[in-house]
């Protein structure tokens, strides 16, 4: 893999890669991500190629770094499971989706259209799976008292 010779972070840089960032979500929204290009990035971020290629060396590459600011939205959030609290496998069952990662970003107009993209969905689930597991598993294993290896088998099948 080619590694990207970082520029230094000045505005100019953050607002390019912002405007990036933003036409690549404002294509997603209008087709599908295996149709959207690095041309149409370009044209739509009013950049030329070799300003693309200054700060990603691909679209997957802007899609992780659009999908590293939708996990941010969730980084400093609770993840809803309060370690304090004893919450009864009722209460666990009936409220199924209790991760807020995936809810957050789904309930944002900007970063929705990448999960309801049947190209990226999968990608994007296995992103916020990555992201959460390290929140997640001590609270299961706090909360069943189930050892390390059964909880990560229960928190994979939760996912599933």
């Amino acid at each position: 893999m080619v590694e990207i010779k970082r520029r230094k972070t000045d505005r100019r840089t953050l607002y390019t890669i912002r405007v990036i960032k933003d036409a690549f979500i404002k294509l997603v929204k209008e087709e599908l991500y295996s149709k959207v290009t690095i041309t149409q990035i370009c044209r739509e971020a009013d950049i030329t190629r070799s300003t693309f290629y200054l700060h990603f060396t691909s679209i997957t590459d802007v899609l992780n770094a659009v999908l590293d600011d939708a996990l941010f939205l969730v980084q400093d959030s609770t993840t809803g499971l309060d370690t304090d609290d004893n919450y009864s496998f009722d209460y666990l069952n009936k409220n199924e989706s209790l991760v807020p990662a995936c809810q957050r970003i789904g309930d944002s107009d900007k970063y929705q259209s990448l999960l309801m993209d049947p190209d990226l969905s999968e990608y994007i689930i296995g992103r916020i799976i990555a992201h959460e597991r390290g929140k997640i598993l001590p609270l299961i294993i706090k909360k069943t008292r189930l050892s390390k290896e059964d909880a990560e088998t229960l928190f994979t099948y939760a996912w599933c």
